[in-house]
């Protein structure tokens, strides 16, 4: 996971209490039952840690993943919360960009040398799937965070 908000503090309640109310309010990730949607997450539950997402009734690769990591001690539980995005997504928008850019690039070195014979039409089309990404990043992945930070601060306080 990549991590893009990372957060640690200090809990009033108990690691025995969060982890039991987080095992009632979840669904093993690879769970494939008809009653998996009646759950609030998705996702995998340890000892003392836990990786969830919120779960929905649709897939969604962009679909932020909240990793919490709990340790007693004598005022509390320590949390370690961290969101962010599931690795091979982020791998894979990295690519998409860095080809689109490198694509892109080449187009625009072409154009300029060539005066233009083919048009500009294949740089703006190049440039819209740039901008596709970082509105999926933005508009996607970026509400999904809000809404599941709120949410785990909620449930971890």
């Amino acid at each position: 996971m990549k991590a893009f908000y990372k957060d640690s503090f200090l809990s009033g309640r108990s690691a025995s209490e969060i982890m039991a109310f987080m095992r009632s309010v979840t669904v093993h990730a690879c769970d494939q039952s008809k009653d998996r949607r009646k759950a609030e997450f998705r996702g995998y539950i340890w000892e003392n840690s836990f990786m969830v997402c919120r779960n929905l009734n649709y897939r969604n690769s962009f679909n932020a993943v909240a990793r919490v990591s709990l340790k007693e001690n004598t005022a509390g539980t320590e949390v370690d919360l961290r969101i962010g995005m599931n690795m091979i997504v982020f791998v894979f928008m990295c690519i998409w960009c860095s080809g689109v850019l490198f694509f892109g690039l080449e187009m625009a070195y072409h154009l300029a040398t060539e005066r233009g014979a083919i048009g500009w039409i294949p740089l703006v089309v190049l440039l819209l799937f740039l901008s596709m990404a970082w509105l999926l990043f933005r508009f996607v992945f970026h509400e999904s965070c809000k809404t599941l930070k709120k949410r785990m601060r909620e449930i971890l306080e």
